[in-house]
This record gives C-alpha cells, structure tokens and sequence, in this order.
C-alpha cells in the first residue's frame, strides 16, 4: 500500500544499487576526506518519524474508543427509551404516548445497524491502515538505530587511521595501517550502504506523509458527519428545541382538592408534637425539683425494714415407741455418818510495827 518495505529493499539489494549508494557518497566528497550528511538532518528526520511513531497509536485508538462511544449511545438511548414507553399512565395525551413508543423504535437494536454503518469504514479499513503505517515506521526507528552503530564503527576507524598516520613509516607502522584501511573502507561502505536508501525513505515517509493522514481525517470525519447525519434525520419528528417557558413550576405535585393542602396539614401536626413534647419536658424538669423535698423529709423517719418471716422447719417424723420395760426394786439406803465438831477459832496476832 505504501511501497516497497524497507527490509525488502535492503534484502534484494543488487550490484547497481551498491554502486548508486557509492556515487551518492562519491558525490558528497571534498579534497579527499568524506563528509557525512550533517547530524542536525538525520536528527530533524528522525525527530519527525519518532514523534509519529510514538502518537499514531494512541490517535487509532482514540479512533476505535469514538466507535465504541456511539456504540454505548445507541445502547443508552434504546434503554431511555424503552423506560420512557414504561413509565407513562394511562392519563397521559396519545399524542405524547405516541411520540415515545417512536422514538424507542427509532433507537432501538433492530435500527442501530443502519445508523452504525458509517463506522465500518474506519474499523475495517482505517484502523488497519494505521496499524500498518506504524509498523513501517516502526521498522525505520529499528534501521535508524543501526545506522548509528555502522556510523560509531566507521568514525572509531577513521580517528584509528588518524592515529596511524602520524606514526613513523616502518613495516610494522605500514602493515597496521594497511589492515585499518581495510577495516575503514568496510565500514564506510557498510554505511554507505545503509544511509543512501534510508534517507531516501525517510524523505518518501515526509513526502508522504500529508496525503496519507489526509486520507485517514477525511474517512473519519465523513462517519462521523454520516452517524450525526442518520441520527438527526431519524429523529426529525421530534422537536428541535423545547423553550424553558414551558417547564413546570416547582411544587411539582400540587394539591387541587377542597382539602387543606398536605403541608399545611403536617406543620399543624410538627406543631402539637412539639407542644407535647415540650410539656413532658417541663412535668419532667417539675418531677425532678420536687424530688430532694421528698428525699428530706423522708430522711427524718424510721426506715422500717421488712423482714422476710423465717421458713417453718420441716415437721420432722415421729420416732417409733421402743416398748417399756420392767422397773427394778429400789436398794436399801446406807446409814448417814455423824457430824465431827467444830475447831474453836484462833485469835489473831497483833501487827508488827514497821522497820525504819
């Protein structure tokens, strides 16, 4: 779709592309000594194809999550719609009825194939296509970063031959130069190799590169204006605009009986509950002052203590009589011993009379 890969390019490459590589480098020879391309060059180019390959994934992804958006729309509306249709009363006008069973017929899954066709461009054809844009950039990014390795080799042997010809000539001197010349014209050539053709498709990928993202805004603001499109033609029975002087007043539910209105009914009853409430409050406040005077002059008087009357033993079973037995015949007393007589008293000494 876009040419040739590099990768073929370099893979199929022949004696004659050899040969133009080493005329594009010939011709930017002066006295004798290569000059490269200038860095600033390869770094504006690559500069340029780094920042679309970083960024053209996230722009077809952003892409693909636009489908998915009017996917989940679509679904969105059909479900409004259907609970439009469910919520109406039999009160409602059949004109206003009428209008919501349309407009979930509109929307609903039968019909948003017709209003997602639009979109099968960008997931069949568009995404794709990016998808492969980044993989050829991806691909320079890969060959740009080689390019700079061949280059490091050639410049470490073009400072090396520097080196070696400052040297005295001797054999020895000569022989490694001869080696490094070889080495050195390797690696220009390597690189010859690898700078022609890909600075010729880095140009291509700049020059190019305007109509091919032409192309991909084009088919995707096309779907889009084609959905809108379907959309707004579909719904054309529907009115435009709906102005705010047509919007209900708030209350919302209003009360059109003979009866008091409900909010006037429920401030009168917050009224008496609060009025209730405000009465115990006070009986409370009015108990709770009386209740030290009572505790004072109960203080003064006998507290008599009630006290729980002792449980009646348990009666206890009477014995069983043991039968009586015969008396014994009484014994003789012994004769009692006469009384001694008494001592006469001694009388008593007189007191000592106390030593000094």
């Amino acid at each position: 779709m876009f040419g040739k890969s590099l990768r073929s390019t370099f893979t199929k490459l022949t004696s004659g592309a050899k040969e133009m590589a080493n005329k594009t480098v010939s011709a930017m020879k002066h006295k004798g000594n290569l000059v490269d391309i200038p860095d600033e060059l390869w770094d504006g180019h690559m500069t340029k194809l780094n920042k679309n390959y970083e960024e053209i994934a996230s722009l077809y992804h952003e892409i693909a999550s636009f489908v998915r958006s009017a996917e989940n729309l679509l679904k969105s509306m059909d479900a409004s719609g259907k609970l439009f249709v469910k919520l109406s009363l039999d009160e409602d006008s059949a004109e206003n009825k009428s209008l919501r069973e349309k407009y979930a017929s509109i929307v609903s899954a039968e019909n948003q194939k017709s209003l997602l066709s639009p979109f099968e461009r960008l997931t069949k054809e568009i995404i794709p296509l990016m998808e492969e844009y980044e993989r050829e950039m991806e691909y320079l990014v890969k060959v740009c970063d080689e390019r700079s390795a061949y280059k490091l080799e050639r410049d470490h042997y073009y400072q090396k031959m520097e080196k070696l010809t400052a040297l005295p000539n001797n054999t020895a001197n000569a022989e490694q130069l001869k080696r490094n010349q070889e080495k050195q014209s390797k690696s220009e050539t390597q690189l010859q190799m690898i700078e022609a053709p890909l600075l010729l498709r880095l140009q291509d990928f700049e020059n190019r590169h305007d109509a091919i993202f032409a192309y991909i805004f084009s088919v995707y603001t096309a779907a889009q204006k084609q959905f809108f499109f379907e959309c707004s033609t579909a719904m054309a029975v529907f009115p435009s605009a709906m102005g705010v002087e047509a919007a209900p007043s708030v209350p919302l539910i209003l009360n059109h009986g003979s009866r008091s209105d409900i909010d006037e009914v429920k401030s009168a009853i917050q009224r008496q509950n609060q009025a209730a409430q405000q009465a115990a409050q006070q009986a409370a406040q009015q108990a709770q002052q009386a209740q030290p005077v009572e505790e004072a002059s109960q203080a003064s008087k006998p507290v008599s203590v009630d006290v729980a009357p002792e449980p009646m033993p348990m009666a206890q079973p009477m014995p069983v009589a043991q039968p009586v037995q015969p008396m014994q015949p009484m014994q003789p007393m012994e004769p009692m011993q006469p009384m001694q007589p008494m001592q006469p008293v001694q009388p008593m000494q007189p007191m000592q009379p106390m030593q000094p």
